[in-house]
């Protein structure tokens, strides 16, 4: 067979019908013969791709497994030219047994990527389709039995191989991501609906968007099994659509935003949070006017939209945020609740831009209205902590009111697991809520009787919570008896921690408390979290998140009680406190949990009370050259909390100092708040660990924009109380007169209109200041406008008048053409009326420069000031 050439042979054997077994038994294991002359026959694709096309017609226009495999090697040896290959793509992808061949196929997208972009986007559609499986009901699983199955979806092509073909891909033209945006966004919305019409009515969430953590790449995201990387796929191809900013571009967003998906819509936001395809404004009022600031579902890249788009907007339109915030809330929600939503958008939008005063105003008022409210970011109270869908809530009419505890355990036993009577747990919880003894009671008897429905539990311990409890220990010790109580302690976290808030005004035996201690330490040994913890899939806040694994819940109880003690005058960690702690060190950097998140997050708390032990054994696990895997976790804990004590700042100055770059690798998603840390340590640190070089390893490691971010922080301190001492300003000035020399590296325009803010954060700063700003770069405020423009009124034209003038050309200068009216009056009227009197004192020359870079602008009555005075 060797030596016979197929094109010379092939209708001379189709003649005999000798070749008629390879097509034989397609849908069976073909024989070794079969494939052999499968192998031969496809020789046809480099001599007669045609003739072999022929071959195939008659034999019903299909392949066999052999000769489906045959024509796969020869695409994989040597990948015919394109215009062939198109016609054997087709047979490939639309053969029966091809979904069992994925792999394969997978594998010839990456090769066929970099040889055929038209096949090898065919190819990559259709390795996209999400393929439909059933699998146990989350909710099921979660009981004794098997439970029902549930429909599902999942890309069954290889991730990795998808992967690397499509960066062989990039970048790609328009026609080509119009085509693969539609598809995607087809399958996209096939998926949401068939998950959201295949569930009982009362649980029609898009199961399609609640497995996907964030839009954005997530590294835990993209190892799940499911339909991540269409998401991935379709969410690159969109981004690149609006970053061209097409009409149809424009288009496809609109129908993205009034979809049913969730998925969509937040497909959708995404976009709008990474590209200029709409302005600040206009992304704002969308948030608005569709009443998404309070929609749990698109939350992830609501907030993304925020922080992207609202340092940016013009001022009416922060106002129309703001007020949105402060005048709406979730319907039906008691005012506590909406204020503590308000708070958290709140919190989010002066993260995203620290010097907004609409913002900072909101919170102000809120925090007086509210002065209980933590400075991190709230829990959202929408979603059940453990199945992730909806709770809906009932108003409780007192049916168990009088009933024994055997009435309502025979009642509990028979609750559905799957799908409880949420009335009945709403009366449970109205009850439990009203009398501990009755509660423990309960407890107690589900423990014996061994019902375990964790709705049931979940109530039970939220009833506790309304009313709190004076000894938390029995309830710790019920639950080292359930089977799922991993999945309880993010509820358990809760209901203790608004129990102890409760009673922190009470007088409470230290024996109860330290009994609570060995309680909750004694739960944390029984259960088992997620190992290695992954703090980078957080978008905000590791310390809340880990607090809903369960090991880091305990071990944020534990620390959490502690703090109860220190506060009822215990000053000194005894022994077995000590060696609790050691334990959660030593076991939480051996398994690398959610432990050491918390530890880091208590680090200062540990600090305050025994400083030389924790500079022995907590501290040093900040230290990303000895400990780089705990590192990790540590830090992700500390800079979720904006403290540390005086103690801490020798070796913090040490660490904090060389740790951009270890931040920036493994904790990407955490920069800014690292940046915070640094920014304070820098405002707020003593002269002598933080001389004036101490912050060059941060800036060579940051960006213009990054820099100016870092240098807006500082000047949020320096407006903190109680503002930034002699020492600090005399230290700012060393780093700004580096600067203005390019050290250590070149200074750019957007770092100085940041540090314009710098003139104004004391009385006395402007005269210090005020020539380090005159030597350098031009401000460009491209990016914001300078906050010294904006409060340019500050300036002290009255005792400074040529220096203050000086200083307002210089910010002009960096200005861009106003062509909003708004603007206009903003920045140009203000500076017109300080330039005008001017004109007839000895600073006239530095009045004409104001109106010359006002005319500039396009300012008519600078120019018409001008000529009268010529």
């Amino acid at each position: 067979m060797e030596a016979a050439q197929p094109d010379k042979w092939i209708d001379w054997l189709t003649d005999r019908s000798m070749i008629d077994g390879v097509w034989e038994q397609s849908m069976r294991p073909d024989s070794e013969e079969s494939e052999v002359w499968a192998r031969w026959i496809c020789e046809l694709l480099t001599s007669d791709p045609s003739g072999l096309l022929r071959l195939i017609h008659k034999h019903g226009g299909t392949l066999s497994n052999a000769l489906w495999q045959a024509v796969w090697l020869a695409f994989w040896n040597n990948y015919p030219e394109p215009v062939v290959a198109s016609h054997y793509l087709t047979l490939l992808m639309d053969h029966p047994a091809s979904g069992r061949y994925l792999g394969h196929m997978s594998k010839l997208f990456s090769k066929v990527s970099t040889k055929d972009r038209a096949g090898a986007l065919r190819l990559l559609s259709w390795l996209l389709r999400p393929n439909p499986k059933f699998v146990p009901d989350l909710v099921a699983l979660l009981s004794e039995g098997d439970g029902e199955l549930v429909l599902d979806f999942e890309v069954s092509a290889d991730t990795y191989d998808l992967r690397s073909g499509w960066s062989e891909l990039q970048p790609l033209s328009r026609a080509e991501r119009s085509s693969l945006l539609v598809q995607c966004i087809a399958y996209v919305e096939q998926v949401s609906f068939a998950l959201r019409n295949s569930q009982p009515r009362n649980r029609r969430d898009d199961r399609a968007s609640l497995s996907r953590t964030k839009i954005n790449y997530d590294e835990v995201d993209s190892h799940k099994i499911g339909i991540g990387i269409l998401v991935d796929i379709c969410r690159d191809v969109l981004r690149a659509s609006c970053a061209e900013g097409s009409r149809s571009a424009h288009s496809v967003l609109e129908i993205l935003l009034d979809s049913e998906s969730t998925l969509c819509r937040r497909l959708a936001l995404d976009a709008i949070s990474e590209t200029e395809i709409l302005s600040s404004d206009s992304a704002l009022e969308i948030l608005v006017l569709k009443g998404w600031l309070y929609d749990n579902r698109l939350k992830p890249e609501m907030v993304r939209v925020l922080a992207a788009k609202y340092p940016h907007a013009s001022p009416s339109s922060k106002s129309e945020i703001v007020n949105a915030v402060m005048g709406s809330g979730a319907s039906g929600r008691k005012q506590h609740l909406e204020d503590y939503t308000r708070h958290s958008l709140l919190l989010q939008l002066t993260g995203s831009d620290p010097s907004d005063d609409f913002a900072a105003a909101g919170l102000t008022k809120i925090r007086l209205r509210n002065p209980g409210f933590p400075a991190e970011k709230p829990k959202s109270p929408a979603w059940n902590p453990f199945t992730g869908l909806q709770v809906y809530g009932y108003e409780p009419s007192g049916l168990l009111k009088g009933a024994s505890t055997d009435t309502i355990v025979n009642e509990a036993s028979n609750l559905d697991e799957n799908e409880p009577n949420e009335e009945w747990l709403s009366e449970l919880r109205l009850v439990v809520g009203e009398s501990q003894s009755l509660a423990y009671s309960l407890i107690s008897a589900f423990v014996r009787r061994k019902v375990w429905n964790l709705r049931l539990w979940e109530e039970l311990l939220d009833g506790l919570a309304d009313h709190g409890v004076s000894d938390a220990s029995p309830v710790l010790q019920s639950l080292r008896s359930h089977p799922h109580k991993e999945l309880l302690v993010p509820t358990l976290v809760s209901f203790l921690q608004s129990s102890w808030q409760r009673s922190s005004a009470k007088v409470i035996p230290a024996s109860v408390i330290e009994y609570e201690l060995r309680s909750v330490f004694a739960l944390w040994r029984d259960v088992t979290g997620q190992s290695p913890w992954i703090p980078e899939l957080e978008t905000e806040d590791s310390t809340f998140r880990s607090m809903q694994d369960p090991r880091g819940g305990l071990v944020f109880l534990y620390l959490f009680r502690l703090r109860s003690l220190v506060s009822h005058g215990y000053r000194q960690l005894d022994e077995v406190v000590t060696s609790e702690l050691r334990a959660f060190l030593d076991d939480g950097a051996q398994s690398l949990d959610a432990t050491l998140v918390q530890v880091g997050a208590f680090a200062a708390f540990l600090s305050h009370v025994e400083h030389g032990w924790t500079r022995a054994n907590v501290l040093p696990f900040l230290d990303w050259n000895r400990y780089p895997n705990q590192a990790v976790l540590m830090w992700s804990g500390f800079l979720s909390q904006d403290s540390w004590t005086k103690e801490m700042e020798p070796y913090l100055s040490r660490v904090v100092r060389v740790a951009a770059p270890w931040v920036r690798k493994h904790l990407a998603s955490y920069f800014d708040l690292f940046l915070r840390h640094h920014a304070r340590l820098f405002s707020f640190g003593s002269s002598r660990l933080i001389p004036v070089k101490w912050a060059d390893p941060l800036i060579v490691n940051l960006s213009p924009l990054e820099r100016a971010k870092w240098i807006d922080l500082i000047s949020a301190c320096g407006r903190s109380e109680p503002g930034l001492d002699a020492p600090t300003r005399r230290r700012m000035a060393g780093f700004w007169r580096r600067r203005a020399k390019g050290l250590p590296v070149p200074m750019s325009g957007v770092e100085s209109a940041a540090m314009s803010a710098w003139l104004l954060i004391s009385r006395d700063s402007f005269a210090e200041f005020c020539p380090l700003f005159l030597l350098s770069p031009v401000p460009d405020g491209s990016q914001a406008t300078p906050r010294a423009l904006i409060e340019m009124q500050s300036l002290p034209f009255e005792h400074e008048p040529s220096k203050s003038a000086r200083v307002l050309i210089h910010l002009l200068k960096g200005e861009r053409l106003f062509k909003s009216e708004r603007h206009t009056n903003w920045l140009m009227e203000p500076a017109r009326k300080l330039a005008k009197p001017l004109l007839s004192s000895p600073h006239e020359q530095e009045a004409r420069g104001i109106l010359r870079e006002l005319i500039r602008l396009g300012d008519r009555e600078s120019l018409q000031l001008v000529i009268g005075t010529v």
